[in-house]
């Protein structure tokens, strides 16, 4: 009868929604399941890299404690054998920039902000700024921020054919301060950096 076939189709239904609700259940888990690794594979991946942070070496652990907290652990490692960052160094409080230029051209030029000091030379494992030129030393300058004079101190690390401020050739080992506007020059090198304030925008 029409009753019996319209309760059939009823069950009929039924069975079919069941069915494809258990369909939906178990993708739905198999998809939990799958974002569950996922996100396990990833918190593994952050512990791992967390604990293969690279840990302050004894000679750098000695560094004065305002410096390891701005600094990052590899450039202090890598860099303190060749220079200790001394305790009157800090970050500048208003962005500097070095300006290159060869011939009057201008070329890519340094920003001086990230740091208290940076590192020229052609130790490209060493310095933050490599120097390609013949008269340059593998490790051969820093420019460290003076916090109590406010301005840049350029020391020459024994370098073989020196640094030049303005032309002037500045004594190993002594900080000579570089005034805004001040030319530097590296060896023999044809470019010059000048020191120059504001942000940086390479074009």
């Amino acid at each position: 009868s029409f009753c019996t076939l319209l309760m059939t189709s009823h069950r009929l239904i039924d069975k079919l929604n069941t069915v494809d609700l258990a369909s939906q259940t178990a993708r739905l888990q198999a998809k939990y399941s799958s974002n569950n690794k996922r996100y396990a594979d990833l918190d593994a991946n952050t512990n791992k890299l967390l604990g293969e942070e690279e840990m302050l070496s004894n000679e750098a652990q000695s560094l004065p404690q305002h410096i390891i907290l701005k600094t990052d652990a590899h450039k202090l490692n890598v860099q303190t054998p060749f220079f200790r960052c001394p305790p009157w160094a800090d970050l500048p409080p208003i962005a500097f920039y070095l300006h290159c230029t060869r011939n009057d051209k201008a070329l890519s030029s340094f920003h001086l902000h990230r740091y208290a000091f940076y590192i020229f030379g052609k130790n490209a494992a060493v310095c933050d700024y490599v120097l390609q030129h013949p008269s340059i030393s593998n490790v051969h300058a820093t420019l460290v921020f003076h916090r109590q004079h406010e301005c840049f101190v350029l020391v020459d690390l024994n370098s073989t054919n020196g640094v030049r401020i303005n032309k002037l050739r500045v004594q190993p080992q002594k900080p000579t301060p570089v005034a805004v506007g001040a030319i530097i020059q590296f060896g023999y090198s044809t470019r010059l950096y000048e020191l120059r304030t504001g942000e940086l925008h390479d074009k």
